[in-house]
């Protein structure tokens, strides 16, 4: 797996407006009940269609640092590896998800 980043450190990252690429690796239903502001919806229906969404993405987000998050951590377990796979440089994984961000820091962000 890609390396995991707490939420208290993630929110951190976000409070310090730290330049990163949010990635929302859920499907469309549970990013319409919300999201972090600044994600990048990839509009999946089925986690299945990742890869395809993912190879669709601008190259340039390849030299970003990216935070994978998804609703408990589960497909980021699959999520971060494979872009890491498909070149992205640098790639988190939102420790235990939006879950547990919303538990530990609330629903800022």
């Amino acid at each position: 797996p890609a390396p995991r980043v707490s939420p208290e450190t993630f929110k951190q990252w976000l409070d310090d407006e730290k330049p990163m690429l949010i990635l929302d690796t859920r499907n469309e239903y549970e990013v319409r009940i919300g999201k972090f502001k600044d994600a990048v919806d990839l509009t999946i229906r089925h986690f299945r269609d990742f890869p395809d969404a993912i190879r669709k993405l601008p190259a340039e987000y390849k030299s970003l640092p990216v935070v994978t998050y998804c609703t408990g951590g589960i497909r980021c377990e699959k999520a971060a590896p494979f872009m890491m796979m498909q070149g992205f440089q640098e790639v988190y994984q939102l420790d235990g998800g939006i879950l547990k961000y919303i538990e530990v820091c609330g629903n800022s962000h």
